[in-house]
């Protein structure tokens, strides 16, 4: 098991062996929630699929369920999370990655997921342009905390590791659109949960 570093956020909240969740795989982090299952009626066989904040490769196990046979990589911030996705996911390929400067080339994947991340960093403009710069066709988003009722963004900075921001849902949009991307879905309360859901192609 890889030493939890609690300079990571993520390592120190999920990475912890004693963690009741030690693989990050139960209520909203689990494969089998309703929240997921519109993800496959958005990819195609034989695309390529790079998953950014994997966690341990639900979405990738949502996939396999669906029977759609993609090249995929997961990518997260925190490396013993990923030791739980190889063990879950066999077959898969994991990296530890950095959703503001992605390791990837530009336009090298069909899609390009990205799941309960965007609330947890500094704000969003940096990450969405990179989700879309190393996508080729499509990003499939999901934001796990609902825009701000205050028509204002809400930055809850939890020094010094992580946010839980609420955006302001105006800006938040007119941002896309200023990013030249056609939106497929935009769908808050997805599910009937709190989840906004949406999807942008190139």
């Amino acid at each position: 098991m890889t030493k939890v570093n609690t300079d990571n956020y993520f390592e120190r909240e999920y990475g912890d062996p004693n963690y009741i969740d030690k693989f990050c795989r139960t209520g909203i982090n689990g494969p089998n929630e309703v929240w997921r299952l519109d993800l496959p009626n958005y990819v195609e066989n034989g695309q390529s699929f790079l998953d950014v904040g994997c966690g341990t490769g639900a979405d990738w196990e949502q996939l396999q369920n669906a029977d759609k046979k993609v090249k995929y990589k997961g990518i997260d911030y925190a490396p013993s999370i990923l030791e739980g996705a190889k063990k879950m996911c066999p077959g898969a390929e994991f990296a530890v990655g950095d959703v503001n400067d992605l390791q990837e080339k530009d336009n090298s994947w069909d899609v390009v997921n990205c799941r309960h991340v965007i609330n947890h960093t500094e704000y969003y403009e940096k990450p969405l342009k990179e989700l879309l710069r190393v996508a080729k066709k499509r990003v499939i988003l999901t934001l796990h905390v609902p825009f701000s009722l205050k028509d204002m963004d809400e930055i809850r900075e939890y020094p010094p590791y992580s946010w839980e921001n609420a955006y302001d849902r105006g800006k938040f949009v007119k941002f896309l659109e200023g990013l030249d991307v056609k939106i497929v879905t935009f769908e808050e309360r997805h599910k009937g949960g709190n989840e906004t859901f949406i999807v942008f192609d190139k």
